[in-house]
Parts: C-alpha cells; structure tokens; sequence
C-alpha cells in the first residue's frame, strides 16, 4: 500500500513539473508486479496506470508482464479491469508471436463480455464505447463472439420498441380519460 501511494504521489508530481522522476527499469517492473498481488483496488489502478507508462525492452519482458497481470482481469472493480486490459492492450505491440497475441485476446474478451453485462447503463455505455475504440486496433478481439453483442443489441430494440409502445398506451389512456371526464 505504501508502494501504491507513492506511485500515486510520484506521478502527480512528474505531471505538475513535466519530468520524470521514478525511471522504470526491470527490477523496479518486478518489486510493482509483486505489490499488484497485495494492493487494494485504487492501489492496485495507480500501480496498473504507472506500469502503462512503461515501454518493455523485449518481446519476453512484455510476456511477463501481461501474464502476471492477467488473473486480475476478472476482477469486479471495472477500472481494475479496464486498467489491465489498456496495460495489456500496450504490450500486444511489443509481443513477437502472432499466436501469444491471439491468445492473450481470447482472455480479454470474455471479461470485457462480462462487464457489459453490467446492470447500470452508465458502465454498459463507458464499456461499449472503449470496446468500439479497442476494435479499431484489434479487430479480431471478439472474433468468435458476436453472438453477445447481436443478443444485447436485440434486448435494446425490444426495450425501446416497448417504451414506444407503453408511451403510445399513454396517450391513448390520457384521451379516453378526457374523453370520458366530458360525458
């Protein structure tokens, strides 16, 4: 937790004077990728934003780093999530194996998938609007998962063709009570 303030702390300062102060280098990578495992979730986001800023020096060091953090993308906080998965997103670029990308893919989408199933409108618009944005870098993200996306786009047709319909009886109803308030 104290790693986590720091970054915290370091990081709005390297912001204020446009000038880095922390120069993240592998074995400072390392000592953050074990705090991930003991950090609470806003701890766990400055870390995941801290380590995003980072470039990794080879195609293995990226592996690395995506493996270790992946565990979290089924994590409940949706930042945490978007947070790996923005972190992960960064280090496709450097993976060397065409097959690893796809395969690490296949891990993002079903978290992503997953909070779109959110209950609040608010996280399912935030969600479908960077999912629209990761798919221009990625299109093969949800490759064998568009079934998800036809069923949420089929149960938002039927809501609004139901709010068209119950506003339709509305008006109805309101004319037939003054209609009826007049005899």
């Amino acid at each position: 937790m104290v790693l986590a303030n720091l970054i915290q702390s370091m990081g709005e300062i390297e912001v204020v004077n446009s000038k880095q102060f922390i120069v993240l280098n592998p074995k400072i990578i390392q000592k953050l990728l074990l705090a991930v495992d003991e950090c609470i979730e806003w701890g766990l986001i400055f870390i995941l934003d801290y380590l995003a800023t980072y470039d990794p020096v080879d195609s293995k060091q990226a592996e690395i780093i995506i493996e270790r953090t992946l565990p979290r993308l089924s994590h409940i906080n949706p930042t945490v999530t978007f947070c790996i998965v923005k972190l992960i997103l960064k280090y496709l670029d450097f993976l060397d194996n065409g097959d690893l990308v796809k395969n690490f893919c296949k891990k993002i989408s079903p978290s992503l998938i997953s909070l779109v199933s959110w209950n609040q409108p608010e996280i399912q618009y935030t969600i479908l609007r960077n999912i629209s944005l990761i798919l221009q870098k990625i299109p093969i993200l949800f490759e064998n998962e568009f079934n998800v996306f036809f069923v949420l786009s089929i149960n938002l047709t039927t809501l609004n063709m139901k709010s068209q319909i119950l506003s339709q009886e509305f008006v109805i109803l309101k004319i037939f009570l003054k209609f009826s308030m007049k005899q």
